[in-house]
């Protein structure tokens, strides 16, 4: 699933969930996305009847800079509000759960190794864990080779 910015204003994001953004820190005026740009959707959630779209945002190496091994994925979650869809299609393998990272209502949508893992699978990306950084990378690549 592809994604384009049309805001990148928090008060744009139709959510103050404390994830939304949150390597922007939360006093910052803009989120780090750039509007107009297209960005690849790695998961999706509904958190309190929000949408998410998690993804690689402006702060992040370069897709060809992380395949290249020079950065490691830092992806954040934003709410849809901020984007409209280029290209709503998604990963076959993609799998639904009941649940989110933070409540156990709502629902995501994301590869396998996230929606078995969900938090455990995000946090160990956080934390730089070689195998987990390795599993994300094979769906970027994977990605980018569709767009």
């Amino acid at each position: 699933m592809r994604v384009r910015c049309v805001s990148n204003k928090p008060e744009d994001a139709q959510s103050s969930h404390e994830y939304v953004g949150s390597g922007t820190g939360n006093n910052s005026p803009f989120y780090l996305l750039t509007p107009g740009k297209e960005y690849t959707v790695y998961a999706e959630t509904r958190v309190d009847n929000v949408k998410l779209y998690l993804l690689l945002d402006d702060a992040q190496p370069s897709e060809d800079e992380l395949l290249d091994s020079l950065g490691e994925p830092d992806p954040t979650w934003y709410a849809s509000s901020l984007f409209v869809v280029v290209d709503k299609n998604i990963d076959s393998t993609w799998r639904k759960i009941e649940g989110t990272m933070w409540t156990q209502s709502g629902e995501t949508i994301s590869f396998p190794e996230f929606v078995k893992n969900g938090r455990n699978f995000y946090s160990k990306l956080l934390d730089g864990d070689k195998g987990t950084i390795d599993v994300f990378l094979t769906y970027v690549k994977k990605y980018k080779k569709a767009v």
